[in-house]
């Protein structure tokens, strides 16, 4: 669900850059390629041209065709695009409001992640893999990512609607509110802390 090139809706293109931040793809401060892009690269994990990502959309355009017309297959892949669009707003809103705790000193860096910043690629072991550092925002925030947005857009796309609506996007919106909610209550106590 995240590829290169960016897309070329300005929203969806900067939501996009908002993840791969949180994937370490990209600076979070520079917004530059680090080494991690590199490795992606090397191990084929993502499709990263336009030509690639094409190459895919063809073969499943091919899978659907066999039983379905044509433009109806096209429509149901573009709703899809429309669909992961969507729940690329809502991550990048939630990526957001958790990297604004980072910033803040409300979350401290864990030693080992990379970058003041949360960090998407630590799946569950939010606080480094320190078991006293564990952040629970961070946990919501991976479990919207790697859990509801995959059940988002992959439900989408097999054309499962119960699936993609009810467990994937009502639960991304269901995440973001407990983000929301989250951060105003680490905020407020953080404050009465000081």
């Amino acid at each position: 669900g995240v590829r290169l090139p960016l897309p070329q809706d300005a929203q969806w293109k900067q939501d996009r850059i908002t993840i791969l931040k949180a994937l370490g793809v990209l600076d979070p401060e520079t917004g530059k390629p680090t080494a991690l892009l590199d490795a992606v690269k090397t191990l084929d994990l993502a499709r990263l041209t336009q030509e690639a990502w094409q190459t895919q959309r063809d073969t499943m355009l091919k899978t659907c065709t066999r039983c379905h017309a044509r433009s109806y297959a096209q429509k149901q892949l573009e709703m899809g695009d429309d669909m992961l669009r969507q729940a690329d707003r809502l991550m990048a809103q939630a990526i957001d409001i958790v990297a604004g705790l980072y910033r803040d000193g409300i979350i401290h860096k864990p030693k080992s992640y990379p970058f003041n910043y949360p960090n998407l690629l630590y799946f569950m072991r939010t606080g480094g893999g320190d078991l006293n550092g564990l952040s629970h925002i961070d946990q919501i925030l991976l479990t919207m990512y790697l859990k509801h947005r995959m059940r988002t857009f992959q439900g989408f796309f097999h054309i499962n609607p119960d699936y993609a609506y009810w467990y994937g996007w009502a639960a991304m919106v269901e995440d973001l509110g407990k983000i929301q909610e989250t951060a105003r209550f680490m905020r407020a106590t953080h404050a009465k802390g000081n």
